[in-house]
């Protein structure tokens, strides 16, 4: 969903032009008043600026011309309310659910939904897995693309693993849960502390990728913050950075997030550090010995310590 107007917009933000893209959009909202995305766009805009208040008042108007059927317009509402701290995002995030299933992990985590969690589901061989960023997801998917009911053959191993098991995929997987025989299907999660998930993302991520920077067109600065953060400055500003990168709101969730409200949904949960003994019981299972290697490994150690004040908050943020 977008227009030429939002797009214009987007592209002020792009290049620091904030105070234009937010007078652009107000202009253009006048003369689009139906136009949704545009007003999705002039609210996200806002809400990058901290102007909680103008935020509301667009994503107001966006839920008035959607006559609340939009589960993106809700979406956008959850994740304001998180930032803004105005609100939990419980309730948007649950009407989001109500209009598509379809959300992402973040929308029933806030909701605190039955059906929370990330899951993979290999039918055939009765395997039910919740990937988890930064916890060995991308060895153990990359095992995967060897099973049989991985469709695609060798064109899913030219996609990858994160193209074969995409989001769109996890969304889909979730809602099979409830048509499945579970008691017949091996369920398992691969888990790691969260602040050395949080260290790993910055320097495999953040800092040797550039992932920040990719995503707003190699800039050095977004919304007064850099895309090239130490690892204090992306601690201490975490919640921005969430609420501004799709990417750091995907890797740097609580493993709850991830994780089905019951952990007896689970037969086994391996520390990252307990591979092996993955391999031994997925090869009891499924009779297939599959080799999951650790990949995606950073190529050196993370170069910055946590200040106090950094750890402090990440302390806070993921209930360590």
């Amino acid at each position: 969903m977008t227009s030429d107007h939002a797009t214009a917009v987007a592209k002020l933000c792009l290049a620091s032009e904030y105070e234009q893209a937010v007078e652009l959009g107000e202009r253009s909202v006048i003369a689009h008043s139906e136009d949704l995305a545009l007003r999705l766009r002039v609210a996200t805009t806002y809400g990058g600026l901290e102007r909680f208040d103008d935020a509301y008042r667009h994503l107001e108007g966006a839920e008035s011309i959607s006559s609340g059927a939009n589960a993106t317009v809700f979406y956008e509402r959850a994740r304001l309310d998180l930032f803004s701290g105005c609100d939990s995002g419980r309730e948007a995030a649950r009407q989001a659910i109500a209009v598509d299933p379809l959300q992402s992990q973040l929308i029933y985590y806030l909701a605190e939904h039955d059906q929370q969690g990330d899951y993979i589901v290999l039918a055939d061989q009765r395997v039910v897995y919740s990937p988890i960023p930064k916890s060995g997801s991308t060895s153990i998917k990359s095992a995967f693309l060897g099973i049989d009911d991985v469709h695609g053959g060798d064109s899913a191993h030219r996609r990858g693993p994160h193209r074969t098991f995409d989001g769109e995929r996890v969304r889909n997987d979730r809602l099979r849960l409830g048509d499945l025989q579970l008691d017949d299907h091996y369920r398992f999660a691969v888990v790691r502390d969260d602040i050395e998930r949080f260290r790993s993302y910055h320097q495999r991520n953040v800092v040797e990728s550039g992932s920040l920077q990719r995503a707003v067109k190699g800039r050095d600065e977004f919304f007064g913050l850099p895309t090239l953060p130490t690892i204090d400055e992306l601690a201490i500003n975490l919640a921005k950075y969430q609420y501004l990168f799709l990417d750091v709101r995907h890797h740097t969730l609580p493993t709850r997030a991830y994780l089905h409200r019951d952990v007896d949904f689970y037969d086994d949960v391996f520390e990252l550090s307990e591979l092996d003994q993955l391999v031994e019981r997925l090869a009891e299972h499924t009779g297939t010995r599959l080799e999951v290697e650790h990949k995606l490994r950073s190529s050196a150690p993370p170069s910055d310590e946590l200040s106090a004040q950094a750890r402090s908050a990440l302390a806070s943020y993921y209930g360590a």
